[in-house]
């Protein structure tokens, strides 16, 4: 199974991440995630044994998460592969004009900081149960749109300014990528409760 950990946005930002969709679309074309498959992966996992699917589900399932708030602010582009995605933050870093401190500010104020934290916890947890990970940069995003047409993708989406979409999470899950017809559905396995008593996580790595 192809498995990955993903952070599920609730009705509402789903709903307005999709309009800011269609607002990318109508500039670069391509073509739309599906609404209900908007997601921002927080590991990806690639094939998992189906036998360690049992424990992955529970620690899943006892991951106390701390809440946090991300604020979702540009467009970027993977022009390879032809992805558009929405960004945390502004994206501007050290050498643009800002320092360290200013960077590490907005980074606080975006939420980046902690999600960067709460990446950090699952890999530890994840190598520590014994399932390898691929040593890749995290970059976390949404992707909206696929096989985006500009051969500039990425200036044209450079010029293109997102009204910032606020996501309050609580809590991870556990999907499956399940190839249907040429594409991926996403299903979820499991998910962290909204609150876990601290010793109910005695014993869990991290």
């Amino acid at each position: 199974m192809r498995l990955f950990f993903a952070l599920l946005p609730d009705d509402n930002v789903r709903e307005t991440l999709a309009r800011r969709a269609l607002q990318v679309q109508r500039r670069c074309g391509g073509r739309r995630l599906p609404t209900e498959s908007l997601h921002l992966t927080l590991l990806f996992l690639g094939q998992v044994p189906t036998d360690r699917l049992p424990m992955l589900a529970a620690m899943t399932t006892a991951y106390s998460v701390p809440p946090g708030t991300l604020q979702f602010a540009r467009f970027g582009a993977f022009a390879r592969r032809r992805i558009v995605w929405a960004g945390i933050g502004d994206g501007v870093g050290v050498g643009s004009g800002r320092s360290e401190e200013d960077v590490a500010a907005a980074q606080d104020a975006s939420g980046l900081t902690d999600l960067l934290a709460l990446q950090r916890d699952l890999v530890e947890r994840i190598t520590v149960a014994g399932l390898p990970i691929k040593d890749e940069p995290f970059r976390p995003h949404v992707s909206l749109l696929r096989d985006a047409t500009p051969s500039d993708l990425g200036g044209a989406v450079a010029s293109l300014s997102l009204a910032p979409v606020d996501w309050s999470y609580k809590r991870i899950a556990l999907m499956a990528s399940e190839p249907t017809g040429g594409r991926h559905r996403y299903v979820e396995l499991a998910r962290s409760p909204l609150d876990v008593p601290r010793d109910a996580l005695s014993g869990q790595p991290g």
